[in-house]
């Protein structure tokens, strides 16, 4: 059977790489996140405001 150019059945190995891609924008997304978190924090001056009651 000859096989038509940027046609193909979706293989295991897609599969798990667009998992893999999943997983890697979503460690990218939170590293992202935190990194704006710390630069916040070092745009106030690293005060830490603790409320003692």
């Amino acid at each position: 059977m000859p096989e038509i150019a940027g046609k193909r059945e979706k293989t295991e190995a897609d599969v798990e790489m667009k998992g893999k891609m999943r997983r890697f924008y979503g460690q990218l997304l939170h590293f992202a996140w935190l990194l704006v978190l710390l630069l916040q924090d070092f745009h106030y001056g690293f005060r830490i405001e603790t409320v003692i009651t």
